[in-house]
């Protein structure tokens, strides 16, 4: 997420559950940051540089092929794919935690 309270907030909720959190401000962060031993990509759709449809493109490009959760409040007509969750923000922190777990629990066997 591209605002830095929101950001702190979903970072510390999935740390104080136990999932480890590598944070980003924007799309170009994120990719500077990912690497193959990235599970889940949780991801704004409006920020600045690279939004979150861009973002997937490149992530797919890279071929990343594990789920990839979109929480935003406005998405207009975008359309994601495959193994793209979309959560409308704001979001229900139990919500959120049930579609991490959901997805790393759904994660292919060679991820």
């Amino acid at each position: 997420d591209d605002e830095d309270g929101v950001r702190a907030a979903l970072a510390r909720l999935l740390r104080r559950v136990g999932y480890d959190v590598v944070e980003a401000k924007d799309g170009d962060d994120a990719l500077a940051h990912f690497d193959d031993g990235v599970d889940l990509v949780l991801t704004d759709f409006i920020m600045p540089k690279r939004n979150g449809a861009e973002l997937i493109a490149e992530l797919r490009r890279r071929g990343h092929t594990r789920t990839i959760i979109v929480l935003s409040g406005f998405v207009g007509s975008a359309t994601f794919g495959d193994g793209v969750v979309h959560l409308e923000k704001p979001i229900d922190p139990a919500v959120l935690l049930a579609a991490v777990a959901g997805a790393l629990a759904t994660r292919p066997v060679d991820a």
